[in-house]
């Protein structure tokens, strides 16, 4: 009753985004992402519909991986680092790096321009990986032994890159899967096994297991404490990941994917226990729980599967990683721009889930109905798209704007001095 008779605050919108892009690159980078996505799916829709007579899938596969993914994990990231370990925010510098190589990838995409797409992200990649150090080497505190890890997905992504552009420049054509392997697939699972064991379980409401921090040793000092204890172990996780790659492109396919089937489940059911139900009450806690078992089944699927290898693939990339990166998206707007109060009553983002959960289906269904398989492909597509668009037109305007309460201003006190 008490409640009720207490007036609201009132509330005034602010635009933000111009002074908190800088510390916060995720507010333009999570939109790029969003429009690689809705490019990427966009390539088959069309070529479904019969407006296009070509279709590519390299150019389907590096929007999605090279600019969705990359985008959303780059804008999460360039975000995060500097508050681990307390460093200063992007640099003009490093702003031009990433944004330039996103363009490169783009238009690469668009003119099937492979030499472009490859060099794009290398600028990107190696652009990141000198903002990082540039804040690793200075950090104030210890970091998770696990988030080693990240550093192995980009050394994944960089090995894969710089092969695929080896081959535009005259290197050796057999290493082309080889390479792709390694930028699409190895450098994101590595990056989800180093998130999975320090982030998802604090976000599904686990924070019991996060470790504390410590001053850290800054310098070479502090590189050489990573290679000790259980950052060796990542190491070796790592190294085990990229072991499956070689032992696939060598010929041993099955051996290889198995390989690195049990190295993703060990990796981050050790890491986050995910076999515990999410305590978050929230949609996107449900959908980024969901997004690990779809990584580990995924990687299973696509080792026992041979013939359905790359309808298997999808459930890693679908169901997995586009998923992931769009709940964990959602949170990240929500609590940045200071929107929590509608983390747990976030019905758009259910529909997000239904749709990329839909969309999976469909793309799965694609080899059990070859008579339609563009057309079964096309509708996946429009559905993946339509839930892109819905996730984009929730949360634009809360990585733009801000609420703040008006508070009135406190009327002064005249003091009268005591008589007598």
């Amino acid at each position: 009753m008490l409640a009720s008779t207490v007036a609201a605050p009132n509330l005034i919108r602010r635009n933000v985004w111009r002074a908190s892009v800088r510390a916060e690159p995720f507010r333009l980078l999570f939109p790029l992402g969003v429009g690689f996505g809705l490019t990427g799916a966009g390539h088959w829709l069309l070529f479904g519909l019969g407006l296009t007579g070509h279709y590519s899938g390299v150019v389907h596969a590096s929007l999605q991986i090279q600019g969705f993914l990359a985008s959303f994990t780059l804008g999460f990231l360039l975000t995060a680092l500097p508050k681990f370990n307390v460093g200063p925010p992007v640099s003009p510098a490093e702003a031009a790096g990433i944004l330039g190589g996103a363009g490169l990838v783009a238009v690469g995409c668009l003119g099937e321009r492979w030499t472009a797409i490859e060099v794009g992200s290398l600028v990107q990649l190696l652009t990141v990986g000198l903002f990082a150090w540039r804040r690793y080497w200075g950090r104030a505190t210890t970091q998770p032994p696990v988030l080693v890890m990240l550093t192995v997905g980009w050394l994944h992504a960089v090995a894969g890159a710089a092969a695929l552009l080896w081959i535009r420049l005259g290197g050796p054509p057999g290493l082309e899967l080889f390479g792709r392997r390694l930028l699409w697939q190895g450098a994101m699972v590595a990056v989800v096994i180093g998130m999975g064991g320090h982030l998802i379980p604090r976000l599904l409401g686990y924070p019991e297991g996060v470790v504390p921090k410590h001053p850290a040793r800054r310098g070479w000092r502090g590189v050489a404490a990573t290679f000790r204890g259980e950052a060796l172990a990542w190491w070796g996780t790592g190294l085990l990941l990229f072991a499956g790659f070689v032992i696939e492109a060598v010929g041993h396919e099955r051996t290889g994917r198995l390989l690195r089937a049990v190295v993703v489940t060990i990796a981050l059911l050790a890491a986050g226990r995910f076999w515990r139900l999410p305590r978050v009450l929230a949609p996107f806690a449900w959908g980024v729980w969901g997004s690990v078992w779809a990584v580990i089944g995924g990687s299973w699927a696509a080792a026992l599967t041979h013939p359905y290898h790359v309808a298997a693939l999808h459930l890693v990339f679908i169901g997995g990683f586009s998923l992931m990166v769009l709940m964990v998206g959602a949170r990240v707007t929500l609590s940045h721009g200071g929107y929590m109060a509608l983390e747990a009553r976030n019905r758009p983002i259910r529909w997000v889930g239904g749709g990329v959960v839909a969309a999976l289906v469909l793309r799965l269904a694609v080899d059990a109905t070859p008579e339609h398989y563009f057309q079964v492909a096309a509708a996946a597509a429009s559905v993946w798209m339509a839930a892109g668009l819905l996730w984009l037109v929730y949360h634009l305007p809360k990585m733009v704007y801000r609420e703040f309460a008006v508070v009135a201003p406190m009327r002064s006190f005249r003091v009268v001095p005591p008589k007598g």
